[in-house]
């Protein structure tokens, strides 16, 4: 099944899809800073996973634009936090930033201007790969955030 989830800002609306394809990635590591007790996790994705938006000009002209990665590592810090009842569980903090570490095959497509379109994003996702490695890293940063924190929220096991 493909998880889809819908982020709204403003009156504009995002999919993301291929969220399914995110794996766990390498060793989970403990640790501590500054007295607080902190677990590293890597992610990846091992598949394309792709971010899609609607568009629409004044002349009635509609299609979406992706934004697509085939590859990418995200690092998380949880934070380790204590319920009354002393059970441990973990947390996704917003004062720990996710980092990305990698990413490849980031894209741009366009689609609703016919075949030529599509080909040209392409094209200049090829000829300009710091536009779209700079989009992706922004908002799939923000996005895997949110989603993360709703799973943590829903399925947060006792450690």
């Amino acid at each position: 099944r493909i998880l889809t989830t819908l982020c709204r800002r403003g009156r504009r609306s995002c999919f993301l899809t291929g969220m399914d394809k995110i794996a766990h990635y390498g060793p989970v590591v403990p640790f501590c800073r500054k007295g607080i007790a902190l677990v590293q996790v890597d992610f990846v994705n091992l598949g394309a996973v792709k971010f899609t938006s609607p568009w629409r000009t004044c002349s009635g002209l509609t299609g979406n634009v992706s934004l697509r990665a085939e590859y990418s590592r995200v690092t998380v810090h949880l934070v380790v936090r204590s319920r009354g009842t002393g059970e441990k569980y973990l947390e996704v903090p917003h004062e720990y930033p996710m980092m990305p570490v990698d990413t490849h095959g980031a894209e741009i497509i366009v689609e609703g201007l016919g075949e030529g379109g599509i080909y040209a994003s392409s094209v200049l996702s090829k000829l300009f790969p710091s536009l779209p490695l700079k989009m992706w890293m922004h908002n799939s940063m923000l996005i895997f955030g949110m989603v993360l924190r709703d799973a943590q929220k829903d399925r947060n096991e006792v450690l």
